[in-house]
């Protein structure tokens, strides 16, 4: 490391301690030699991303698992037209994981939003499912033994709205009806049953809707139980507003009744969003690090988890600022800042938050 680096790290974690709290690094440690063997520690990453050398070298220095943010989704990457696929970038991506002795977590085979333009066209009641059990086993196959788990199902509850548009058409549900989800995990099992099969949800953490959204969802989880649907764990994703409070008692009911089920619980999505964070960078930077320590700290031992996957690791690749409404646009109209590092890859109080909090729970 040279002085200027060591002089800006040492900044950074100065900055830490204006919150009145230490976050303690060994000098030197990454994220993931700060955790016990066999927790997986991840970085989201497009493609794109993974071009950029400097980021390269953090996510592999700190990470032993990698997730691809748009490359695996039913997208014009992967799904151009009804009867092709382009693994170009996939492969690309999961090589990189392979190369670099990391752990890879597929993201995700079926999803009721973001999907290429030819699916509403193409889709009917009577092909939806040939379509969903194709996909699943052609790309499930196809990284067999090199993708270690799937969000199999993403936000099956339709929590998630698009702020210009309303509710978007929703295909799998809406042309086979909840069953989609049994189908999509069988086809995941038969391809692959060592890849661990997870139901991702969203909105279950804060929020208005947080503790209607968690009995929906354990209802859900106790139907594919009772139907003995090959669910194997449930993904929190954990995009968190920083201003907004967490749960607590219902939370814990929640998390309780989903470990009785003998599912697993992982993190999958974490992330902070400083929308509605006023003041200066210092302040809004205390406030994301804040966020993120206080919540692994209460969730990790809680639910059990081996797996955080930590969705914005920089601010260099940030999709709080693609996306607007009220959740989104700050109203100085200035950039988010939710990564562990800057968008100069400098660490920032999170990253020094994020390793006390692992060091504390997941040693």
């Amino acid at each position: 490391m040279n002085r200027r680096m060591f002089l800006r790290n040492a900044a950074t974690a100065a900055a830490a301690l204006s919150m009145g709290r230490l976050y303690a690094q060994p000098a030197g440690r990454s994220l993931k030699s700060l955790v016990r063997s066999g927790v997986r520690i991840g970085a989201q990453a497009t493609w794109a991303d993974l071009q950029e050398p400097s980021f390269v070298a953090f996510v592999v220095e700190n990470f032993n698992t990698l997730t691809a943010g748009q490359e695996l989704k039913w997208s014009s990457y992967l799904r151009p037209t009804p009867t092709s696929y382009n693994f170009t970038r996939a492969d690309s991506m999961v090589e990189f994981a392979q190369r670099h002795g990391m752990h890879f977590h597929g993201h995700n085979l079926c999803w009721n939003h973001w999907l290429p333009s030819w699916v509403n066209s193409t889709l009917t009641r009577a092909n939806a499912a040939h379509y969903l059990i194709d996909h699943i086993k052609t790309v499930v196959k196809r990284y067999a033994g090199k993708v270690d788990s799937w969000d199999v199902v993403n936000e099956p509850l339709g929590t998630w709205r698009n702020a210009q548009t309303g509710q978007p058409p929703r295909p799998w549900i809406d042309l086979i009806g909840p069953t989609y989800l049994d189908i999509a995990f069988h086809a995941a099992a038969e391809a692959d049953p060592h890849a661990l099969r997870v139901l991702n949800f969203d909105g279950l953490e804060q929020s208005t809707w947080g503790v209607s959204a968690r009995q929906e969802a354990l209802t859900l989880l106790q139907g594919l139980m009772q139907r003995k649907v090959p669910v194997q764990a449930i993904g929190l994703e954990s995009h968190l507003n920083a201003t907004d409070p967490m749960e607590n008692e219902s939370e814990d009911r929640f998390i309780q009744a989903v470990r009785s089920l003998g599912l697993k619980i992982l993190i999958t999505e974490l992330d902070i969003n400083d929308t509605r964070v006023t003041g200066s960078f210092d302040k809004r930077d205390d406030a994301v690090a804040r966020a993120y320590s206080d919540y692994l700290l209460r969730m990790v031992p809680r639910t059990g988890t081996e797996q955080v996957i930590f969705w914005t690791p920089w601010d260099g690749s940030d999709w709080l600022d693609t996306v607007h409404g009220t959740a989104f646009d700050r109203a100085d109209g200035r950039l988010h800042r939710p990564g562990l590092i800057d968008s100069e890859m400098n660490r920032k109080p999170a990253f020094h938050a994020v390793a006390d909090a692992l060091r504390r729970t997941l040693a």
